[in-house]
């Protein structure tokens, strides 16, 4: 069984008309439209009672701010003086006129489960207190830039 195709023949068609493809639709145009009547929203005012608080809120937010800086640097504070009052006790360290001979100088290392290493070795234990005095003058100059860098907010 053959098909029929529903399009009218050249005859069929009144006189001035010709066939034509379907239309295909077109998408619309992306140009908005018109706002038209739309009038501006008015500005929303704020009372003083409103002002008041948000001025409040301000202050509090500030206030936390502050001690929040203010905690940071204690706690800054308290790890230079801890490093600075170490440095000055490492420096109180003497060692004895010859490296060959022990003079009383001893270094003991204990970890966490008790274990421990023990030296009396003069050239030994000085190299580790110099190693110890540079480690904590690098952090004490890190700890002196952390201190600037804190600003309390007001």
């Amino acid at each position: 069984m053959a098909t029929q195709q529903n399009t009218p023949k050249k005859d069929d068609l009144p006189k001035g008309e010709t066939k034509t493809s379907p239309t295909v639709p077109t998408a619309p145009n992306a140009s908005p439209a018109p706002l038209g009547n739309l009038k501006p929203t008015p500005p929303i005012e704020i009372t003083e009672a409103e002002k008041a608080r948000l001025e409040a809120f301000k202050k509090e937010v500030q206030v936390e701010d502050t001690l929040n800086d203010i905690e940071q640097l204690t706690k800054l504070h308290k790890s230079y003086t801890k490093i600075d009052n170490t440095l000055e006790q490492i420096g109180a360290f003497s060692f004895g006129a010859e490296e060959e001979e022990y003079h009383g100088a001893s270094i003991a290392i204990y970890d966490s489960s008790r274990k421990n290493f023990e030296t009396k070795n003069p050239r030994l234990v000085h190299a580790l207190v110099e190693a110890f005095k540079v480690i904590l003058k690098a952090r004490k100059v890190e700890l002196s830039e952390e201190i600037r860098k804190v600003s309390i907010t007001r």
